[in-house]
């Protein structure tokens, strides 16, 4: 990569990056996938990349707690690592960031830099949605706290920290004044593989939906709409992919009379996942608190019509009814409308999946999201990073 022959030249030399990618049993989430995508773009610049991938590890004690348990463990061995790689910067998950960045005194060398990602983290969740907290046992509410707690030890500590949704962002500058300038948005981005404009001409009446995610409460929302919508269409068809529940169990929340229309695949890999976004017709995705699924960009890309349950940071990606419809999450006679009216009028189908496809093609490509992800890291470890726009106060004169 070519950079301005007047600028410093520390500022033209290639950085020399930690990944320490999330969860070693589930090494194809959303956030490993994020993680390698972009690292593999950062290497194409001539940028020395390592990946950290943490072991299995043993069970965590409380499901609430797991990332801040494994993060304690692996963070001794990532440290010795840091310490004789002598690596520029850390790029983690926000637990790891946590447990690296508040004890950086004693576990990482001096002048490395350390960042993470942040996405539907427990404090804006309560704050955005304070009655999922409120139904908490007073135990659990116990646990609830210790994340946040973790998640604002993080923040106060680190180099920078990124999110997924202007949203949190925003929020995140308010929240902490002090380190405002370090609170960075950082969209997802999608693999060329999924970008393909043109869409098959479907023959016969059939008609495929396709819900890729998990939905809470087995689906009850999603088994609703659409046994009110089979009786309407009847050959409509449902694709669920990588649900949260097992098939078994999810299948049974749906009426005995639909149950031939219905298509369970619980492990989806990329491949499997192409070709589902080819053969079906809309994509409905369930509602989200840890920021807006790839799987958005993916139907984007692959010029599907959305229906998204109107989650966080959904709305940095889709204008209503203009590139997807957005409904309210869990609003059942919603989802029905919003499906009703794309298979009764084709022709919004195809207007909604073009201008989604526009929308991937010209913004989130991985291209585009490493170079930005590039230029806040070169500010990051040359301390230049911008005050937020909030923060500046224009004179008149």
């Amino acid at each position: 990569m070519q950079y301005d022959q007047n600028q410093p030249p520390d500022e033209c030399l290639n950085m020399k990056l930690l990944i320490i990618s999330p969860q070693a049993n589930a090494p194809m989430t959303d956030a490993a996938r994020v993680f390698l995508n972009i690292g593999y773009e950062l290497q194409k610049r001539g940028h020395s990349v390592s990946y950290y991938l943490p072991r299995e590890t043993a069970a965590p004690l409380f499901r609430q707690t797991a990332e801040l348990e494994a993060a304690i463990r692996i963070a001794p061995e990532i440290a010795q690592e840091c310490r004789h790689k002598r690596y520029d910067m850390v790029i983690a998950p926000h637990a790891v960031g946590w447990c690296l960045s508040t004890f950086r005194k004693w576990l990482l060398p001096r002048k490395t830099k350390m960042v993470s990602w942040h996405s539907g983290q427990a404090e804006f969740v309560s704050e955005r949605t304070p009655e999922t907290v409120n139904r908490l046992s007073p135990f659990h509410n116990f646990l609830h706290g210790l994340n946040c707690w973790a998640t604002r030890q993080a923040i106060k500590t680190q180099d920078g920290f990124f999110f997924t949704s202007l949203e949190e962002r925003d929020w995140a500058q308010k929240r902490y004044p002090l380190e405002s300038r370090k609170a960075l948005y950082l969209p997802n981005g999608v693999s060329a593989a999924f970008y393909f404009k043109e869409r098959h001409e479907r023959t016969g009446e059939t008609q495929n939906l396709l819900s890729v995610g998990h939905w809470p409460a087995n689906a009850q929302c999603l088994s609703a709409a659409f046994t009110s919508l089979h009786a309407q269409y009847p050959a409509l068809q449902l694709s669920i992919v990588n649900p949260l529940h097992p098939s078994d169990a999810l299948l049974q929340t749906f009426p005995q009379n639909v149950h031939e229309h219905i298509r369970i695949v619980p492990d989806a890999d990329e491949k499997t996942l192409i070709g589902l976004y080819q053969a079906h017709d809309i994509l409905i995705l369930p509602p989200s608190t840890q920021g807006p699924p790839l799987t958005l960009l993916e139907g984007m890309a692959s010029a599907l019509p959305i229906v998204a349950s109107n989650g966080i940071g959904l709305q940095d990606l889709i204008s209503h009814y203009q590139s997807g419809l957005l409904i309210p999450p869990n609003d059942e006679n919603a989802l029905i409308q919003a499906l009703s009216h794309l298979l009764d009028n084709p022709e919004l189908c195809r207007q909604l999946g073009q201008a989604a496809h526009e929308t991937a093609s010209l913004y989130y490509t991985w291209r585009q999201v490493s170079d930005i992800f590039e230029e806040k890291l070169r500010q990051i470890l040359h301390n230049k990073l911008p005050l937020p726009d909030w923060m500046i106060v224009t004179s008149h004169v």
